[in-house]
């Protein structure tokens, strides 16, 4: 389970998140998380193509997100593309950059696509230090360029 954090509460558990509308959460796994970011029951989901579906749509909510700075974004499952960005959204206009790709393949691969682009910041507790490291795409097995700034921390 994912509990919201109120005021200037602490969080204890192994997960801290925070979302790119200031919203604070913690959670003992990523199920937990999940149950903050996309719904409440997500960990009661036995059903894969359920969750599946549920990556599908947050993802998408996040390249919808993008379309407001300009930055094209397809979603991917892991049988092909399952939405664009621009291709769907024709009066926005979007730079000439290649799209991002965000991959609905995993919880993982999820979580990690919702790093890269800034939707959410994870902190993983670190009892060496008794406090948090931030989780950083870079961190994640190198599935991103590291030198790519999500649209909305870019310098104009």
């Amino acid at each position: 389970m994912g509990t919201w954090l109120v005021g200037n509460t602490q969080p204890s558990k192994k997960y801290y998140v925070e979302t790119e509308n200031g919203r604070r959460g913690e959670a003992e796994g990523i199920s937990g998380i999940f149950n903050l970011i996309i719904d409440p029951g997500y960990s009661e989901t036995e059903d894969i193509s359920t969750k599946a579906l549920m990556w599908i749509l947050i993802l998408r909510q996040n390249a919808i997100s993008l379309a407001q700075f300009g930055q094209r974004a397809d979603v991917y499952d892991g049988l092909g593309k399952v939405f664009s960005n621009y291709e769907q959204e024709g009066d926005l206009e979007f730079g000439d950059e290649m799209p991002l790709l965000l991959d609905a393949w995993s919880e993982e691969t999820t979580i990690a696509s919702l790093l890269f682009t800034g939707f959410i910041q994870l902190y993983v507790k670190d009892n060496s230090l008794q406090g948090y490291e931030l989780l950083s795409p870079e961190k994640m097995e190198g599935a991103y360029p590291t030198d790519f700034k999500p649209p909305h921390q870019r310098e104009n």
